[in-house]
């Protein structure tokens, strides 16, 4: 079941118009939130494919003078690495721009925006497959923002007893 909806749902998400003001909608939301205001160690993906594009939250968190970290998938697990805003990144067998590994820059992020494929209104969450997420935050606690464009919504993503719910969800 999940993979059906995955697949629908990426298919919907494909096909979306207009995804930059989307992003710019979803972002202003993010600017006004208080736990992004008082977080100090922020974790961004670096957008792929058709997401939620995070150019403007990673230059806006730069701005705020926080540190910026993003997701380098190692092995099994997901881990967050700080970068300065002009540093270089390197693609990964998904094809997924991440930081360059140095042991000395891996971070323990306060708050996280996490990409998916279908979000509810409750937190749900429904990513790529892999659950890297889901093992990051059984394991380090953070403050969890689901990001999306509101066609990526359902009334409620099927979750299992090792999916890890989001604290919000933004969406258009």
């Amino acid at each position: 079941m999940k993979n059906q909806i995955r697949k629908e749902y990426l298919s919907k998400r494909n096909h979306i118009i207009d995804r930059e003001n989307k992003s710019k909608i979803i972002f202003e939301q993010l600017k006004k939130n208080k736990y992004f205001q008082s977080s100090s160690i922020v974790a961004i993906y670096k957008s792929f494919g058709s997401e939620v594009d995070t150019k403007f939250m990673i230059d806006y968190s730069y701005e705020c003078g926080k540190i910026v970290c993003f997701p380098r998938v190692e092995g099994d697990e997901i881990f967050f690495y700080k970068t300065l805003k002009d540093d270089l990144f390197q693609k990964s067998h998904y094809g997924i721009l991440e930081p360059i590994k140095k042991i000395s820059n891996r971070v323990q992020p306060d708050f996280v925006i996490v990409p998916g494929v279908v979000f509810d209104e409750q937190g749900g969450r429904m990513g790529y497959g892999k659950g890297y997420y889901d093992r990051y935050f059984e394991k380090h606690s953070a403050y969890r923002v689901g990001v999306c464009f509101r066609e990526q919504l359902i009334e409620n993503v099927p979750m299992d007893q090792y999916d890890i719910y989001m604290d919000l969800v933004l969406h258009d």
